[in-house]
């Protein structure tokens, strides 16, 4: 019996525990998505006219042929910066900007050719994707 009471506390707390983040995410623009990975960092996409599609603002890196660019998800409503840097870890150096707080996101995971920050969940505020550090500083536009 002790072992069923237990185990209806776990559950209840479980739930209250999913509702309480379930309310923050409601209630706190900046609490969106923002930790989530992207789901497909190298999947293609277009440039945007608007908030409305998948899109892609680019900027190269000062004395290299990479770049530095700034995603968008419509499904999701985030931002995230994303480079095809090859050399050492950008762990440093690549982030996302929300232009208008300077809240800023940075340097998540790679997958052996693009490395991307977390994402930040904006759908109204500009974001601008950052390389700052050697080989030179860089940023895109806020989009």
């Amino acid at each position: 019996m002790e072992t069923i009471i237990q185990a209806d506390v776990a559950e209840d707390h479980v739930a209250s525990a999913v509702e309480l983040m379930a309310q923050i995410q409601r209630e706190s623009p900046t609490a969106g998505p923002s930790h989530h990975e992207p789901q497909h960092p190298t999947a293609p996409v277009v440039r945007r006219t608007g908030r409305t599609s998948s899109s892609v603002v680019s900027a190269r890196i000062p004395g290299t042929s990479a770049y530095v660019d700034l995603r968008w998800s419509p499904t999701c409503k985030t931002n995230w910066a994303r480079t095809n840097w090859n050399g050492e870890s950008p762990s440093t150096q690549l982030r996302a900007v929300q232009c208008p707080t300077g809240y800023t996101q940075g340097y998540s995971r790679n997958n052996g050719s693009y490395w991307w920050s977390r994402m930040i969940y904006s759908p109204s505020m500009g974001v601008s994707a950052q390389w700052v550090g050697a080989p030179g500083s860089i940023g895109t536009s806020c989009a």
